[in-house]
């Protein structure tokens, strides 16, 4: 099964496509598409996100239909909330989630479509939801839909690195950076859990706007400037430098101070949250390939900073140590586990291929209920022959025991006749029956006629209910009436569907919904 994962940026779109076998994830093709470049050949385009769609939409339509196509929803199109529902039971917490978010949200949650990832922890459940306004999403989402190029996951960058961290089992409590071209995103992570989310305006795009008037030089010589020679520089290094280079550091520090800032704060807000500090930075991002980058966020923060740990499950990715492509990645290896990452194509969103199964998986479960059928099927058949028959023998013997009884009045060659013809038996036995319902039948029509009786019987069909009076009784002998009032209506709607399948000889009711008044007849008999 072929899979293609793109990273919708706002500098470029990221395409890459893999195979994905039993046992390996084969690298197929991957190729950077930069909006700028292309901008020129899609003149009616005015806004960056319908030129990502009409990118991927074209992209899409080359490849063949039975490919498994994942992307992200723009990160300004999305808001995370985080939740921890105590209980035991998935599906409680699944019902308990929309009330939790109504709660905070600017707005209803009956305008909204969301996502949750829902994690088993301790004795509760936590939760990772992704809300987007349902109007938005629908225009989105209806772009590819009428194009017919939608995807068969439609995730969120959040969601991805989540699955990440569960796919390398990230145990150390730190914070991830992704700096993008226009927000640098902060994931804080404890307990192989993303706990909360920031993002910085500090990106790409500021660093190319700051060097271009500076230096006054086109945007497009600053981007490559950035993406070649710039660095940054800490303090106590200032000094060893031309300059030249002096002055352009100050000018990487001045723009990078305010990032800084924001890490600090959030770091002391996970402490004070969480009880715990932040041991280690990761880095990712066509911006975090900036020389010593590393070391001087590690110098102002006093944390230590690393690059990504990379993807190493690819065959044939021969540039496993490139960051550009690293959420691309994270994407397609989280395929492997496709329950991992939020999807948004569900409810009436949900498509044919948002339920794609793999072809190595389906024959995994076909393989698998195959086995638990044959097992099944010896495991009844080892029933039947080995336990069934001895206790049919057990019966068959009380039978025929029970069958010599005086007060049964059977002869001896209808007694004989059990073991070939034993329906024989039966019909003898139904006769004889018959004919002692009848006598009690008779017998009980001769008693005179209890008036309480059908009384009881209504009150054994209806549970007691404070909220419903009953007006008014009446009973003749063959037919007995009842008037039921309440204040709620509800209340004499729920007990007209009781009565409709009580069971009440000849029972009519006469109730219209929202009426306070309920009538009902049924025959004593």
């Amino acid at each position: 099964m072929n899979i293609l994962a793109i990273d919708v940026g706002s500098y470029s779109v990221k395409f890459i496509e893999v195979r994905l076998d039993r046992k390996n994830t084969t690298l197929l093709e991957k190729q950077e598409i930069i909006l700028d470049e292309v901008k020129p050949h899609y003149q009616n385009i005015n806004n960056i996100q319908d030129l990502q769609k009409e990118i991927i939409e074209n992209y899409i339509q080359k490849k063949p239909a039975d490919t498994k196509i994942i992307f992200q929803l723009p990160n300004d199109m999305i808001t995370t909330r985080y939740l921890d529902i105590p209980g035991a039971s998935r599906r409680k917490v699944e019902q308990i989630i929309p009330f939790q978010l109504e709660e905070n949200l600017p707005y209803p949650l009956s305008s909204a479509h969301y996502a949750s990832r829902i994690e088993k922890k301790n004795q509760s459940f936590s939760v990772l939801s992704n809300i987007s306004q349902l109007s938005v999403f629908k225009e989105y989402f209806s772009y590819f839909e009428n194009k017919e190029s939608q995807p068969s996951i439609l995730t969120s960058e959040i969601s991805v690195v989540q699955a990440y961290v569960d796919h390398i089992r990230m145990n150390d409590k730190c914070c991830i950076i992704d700096f993008g071209h226009k927000t640098s995103k902060f994931y804080f992570i404890q307990d192989r859990q993303i706990v909360s989310n920031h993002a910085s305006y500090i990106a790409g795009n500021t660093i190319n706007e700051v060097i271009s008037k500076t230096y006054q030089i086109s945007n497009e010589d600053a981007i490559i400037y950035k993406h070649e020679n710039a660095f940054m520089l800490n303090d106590d290094q200032l000094e060893d430098v031309s300059v030249d280079q002096k002055s352009f550091a100050l000018l990487m520090k001045q723009i990078f101070m305010p990032l800084i800032l924001d890490i600090r704060r959030w770091e002391i807000g996970h402490r004070v949250k969480f009880g715990s500090k932040i041991d280690k930075i990761y880095i990712m991002g066509g911006s975090s390939n900036i020389n010593n980058l590393d070391h001087f966020i590690h110098y102002h923060t006093g944390i230590p900073v690393e690059n990504i740990t990379p993807i190493l499950d690819l065959k044939n990715d021969y540039t496993i140590h490139d960051r550009n492509f690293i959420l691309a990645k994270m994407m397609a290896v989280s395929q492997k586990t496709p329950s991992s990452v939020i999807n948004f194509l569900i409810g009436k969103f949900q498509t044919n291929s948002s339920s794609f199964i793999p072809i190595h998986s389906a024959t995994f479960l076909w393989i698998r209920t195959t086995l638990l059928a044959i097992l099944l099927i010896l495991g009844l058949s080892a029933e039947r022959f080995v336990f069934l028959n001895g206790k049919n023998q057990a019966t068959d013997t009380k039978i025929k025991g029970l069958l010599k009884r005086n007060n049964l009045s059977i002869s001896n060659a209808d007694r004989k006749s059990y073991d070939k013809n034993p329906a024989r038996i039966l019909s003898l036995l139904k006769r004889k029956n018959k004919l002692v319902q009848d006598e009690v039948t008779t017998i009980l029509s001769s008693q005179s006629i209890n008036a309480l009786r059908p009384l009881a019987v209504l009150s054994k069909v209806i549970s007691n209910n404070p909220k419903i009076n009953l007006e008014k009784f009446t009973s003749d002998g063959s037919e007995v009436n009842a008037t039921f009032t309440a204040q709620e209506v509800a209340e004499l709607f729920s007990m007209s569907k009781v009565l409709e399948v009580s069971g009440l000889p000849g029972l009519k009711i006469k109730y219209t919904q929202g009426e306070n008044t309920l009538n009902l007849s049924f025959e004593d008999r």
